[in-house]
This record gives C-alpha cells, structure tokens and sequence, in this order.
C-alpha cells in the first residue's frame, strides 16, 4: 500500500479561539512532502518574524548584522552553531532543496534571497514568504 512511510507525518497545530486546535500544517516524516495552510493570522506572522527574522521589514533579502553575529560565533566555537539566514534566505535554500552546507550554495541562496527581494514587496506578498 505505501512504501517506505512516505505518507505518514505529523500535523501541526495552533491555538485557536476558545482553546480549538487549529491545523497549521502537515510534514512528512521524511520531512520531503509538506502541506502547509495558506491563511495565517497575523499574530502567528508578527510571532515568526520575531523569532525567526526580527529586521524582516528592514533588509534587502540578508542581514549582515546576523550573518556577521553567526561567523563570529561560529569561528569562536570552530563548529557552526548559529546561522544567520533571513527568512527569505530560508525560502531560496527550501526553493533549491539544497541543504547542503557548502559556500556555493550559501551564495546561490544569498543571491536568490536578493532577487526575490526585488521582486516581491514584503508587505504585499508576505503570504509568499510564509
């Protein structure tokens, strides 16, 4: 019937009104097929931008500031750590399905961050983002 668990996975869930649990997305177990809910509020946006990208409405696709923060932790420790991927970042490496951790990648996710930047306003397409 299914081959190697490839539909079993695990559904999210937010907080609703009047405590109701809310589906807020599925992943696979594999985590390679996702389904994702295409209406978020916006206290779940206002709460992933502060968790995940706090300058989100102030940067270009990167933030230096982070990813200076991230290579001085990481050199420090001699191990990565921390990143410093902007949440555009994190959708061109997601876009690429490319996980890799190579400089080549990181540049190409850098550049494509950049370039989804401009063509997307954050404002207007923040649903494309998340």
């Amino acid at each position: 019937m299914f081959q190697d668990n490839e539909y079993i996975g695990f559904v999210t869930y937010t907080q609703g009104k009047r405590n109701r649990k809310i589906p807020f997305g599925i992943v696979s177990q594999s985590y390679k097929q996702k389904a994702i809910v295409t209406h978020y509020s916006r206290k779940i946006r206002k709460n992933l931008i502060a968790i995940e990208d706090k300058r989100y409405f102030s940067h270009l696709g990167i933030d230096i500031k982070s990813i200076s923060r991230a290579l001085y932790m990481n050199i420090k420790a001699r191990r990565i750590i921390q990143g410093g991927s902007t949440i555009t970042q994190q959708l061109a490496r997601n876009l690429f399905e490319d996980h890799s951790i190579t400089f080549h990648r990181k540049i190409k996710e850098i550049l494509y961050a950049m370039s989804l930047e401009r063509e997307h306003t954050k404002r207007r397409d923040i649903r494309f983002i998340f």
